[in-house]
């Protein structure tokens, strides 16, 4: 049975209420709830960022981007969505938008190790391999225990 908007919840209980579905995977029906409500919550960048959150996990990337794109127009320097939203441009192979993404989540967080990582491993797969290994090793000092970038640091210091 369909709710009508009077007796929808307000944003922030929704957001309350799916935010352990989206903790423990449960991504459909995070989403049906938040699509059932979003037509009251149009202006809260976080409620469009839970959208494109559940998306991305469910593999549908250009739907996620979307909402990324509202959030981050409503909460520009939300650097947690602008990397989901950097990672969906790299699912989809859009090389070069991601690597400006993941270049503004570092200018936003120079501390974000996984942008350092994944575009580390774009620059790689670009053969621009002295800039691939910087950032593995800006990842690494930002955490030395990070085993894959420490891997990938590795292979691109052997490569001839």
């Amino acid at each position: 049975m369909k709710t009508t908007s009077q007796n929808k919840i307000p944003c922030d209980k929704v957001l309350d209420e799916v935010g352990g579905k989206l903790d423990s995977g449960k991504y459909n029906s995070a989403l049906k709830i938040l699509l059932d409500n979003l037509d009251r919550c149009t202006d809260n960048a976080r409620y469009h960022a839970y959208i494109g959150f559940a998306y991305f996990h469910l593999g549908r990337y250009q739907k996620a981007i979307k909402f990324f794109d509202k959030a981050l127009e409503l909460e520009p320097c939300a650097s947690n969505t602008l990397f989901l939203r950097a990672r969906c441009k790299d699912e989809l192979d859009m090389t070069e938008d991601a690597k400006v993404d993941y270049r503004l989540v570092l200018k936003l967080d120079p501390k974000a190790k996984d942008a350092h990582f994944y575009l580390g491993l774009l620059e790689d797969m670009d053969n621009n391999i002295t800039e691939a290994i910087k950032l593995f090793e800006q990842a690494l000092e930002i955490d030395p225990k990070d085993q894959e970038a420490r891997e990938m640091l590795a292979i691109l210091k052997k490569s001839p």
